[in-house]
């Protein structure tokens, strides 16, 4: 996400405020709607993984600083967000807190990245205006996108042949 606001801080020169306050609203959204969808698909989750998960639960609920520490982590955790917020939807947490611990953690870090793109813009506006216009730019994302899009279609399976040594020439055998 914080590329994408960086790339609209240089493209659109959109003000900075609201789009941290837009990519944070977003993100911490989308969040919330994977925790709750885990939630939903809980109950496709085998018995002994519920039981851990209901002794989980219990533990985290039974400890205030369980939770305040659990928190923490939703704030300035290297973790993807994504697999976290599968946790707290699998164990039940109290969303409201989480994404709103999420999202003030993604205010904090976006500011960051949209402040540094801010200043960046003043000493390379120029040089990254002329780029992004350029039509080898847009064909250089494209032709990624659709590397990335064949990955799964390779058949990983067959390497590449191994080069295998050369017999030695027949004078060197003498």
């Amino acid at each position: 996400m914080w590329t994408v606001l960086v790339f609209a801080k240089f493209r659109w020169d959109l003000n900075p405020v609201a789009l941290v306050a837009l990519g944070a609203s977003v993100s911490a959204g989308g969040r919330y709607l994977i925790a709750r969808g885990a939630a939903k698909l809980q109950r496709f989750v085998p018995r002994r993984a519920q039981e851990n998960l209901e002794a989980a639960h219990t533990l985290l609920h039974g400890h205030r600083r369980g939770i305040f520490a659990l928190l923490a982590v939703f704030v300035l955790s290297p973790l993807p967000s994504g697999q976290l917020f599968i946790a707290a939807g699998l164990l039940r947490m109290q969303l409201w807190m989480v994404t709103t611990a999420y999202f003030f953690g993604r205010v904090v870090s976006y500011s960051l990245y949209v402040g540094a793109a801010s200043v960046a813009e003043y000493s390379a506006g120029d040089v990254l205006d002329k780029i992004w216009g350029e039509p080898w730019v847009v064909v250089i994302q494209v032709v990624l996108a659709v590397g990335i899009i064949a990955l799964p279609f390779i058949p990983w399976k067959h390497p590449l042949p191994t080069e295998r040594p050369s017999e030695p020439a027949a004078e060197d055998l003498s």
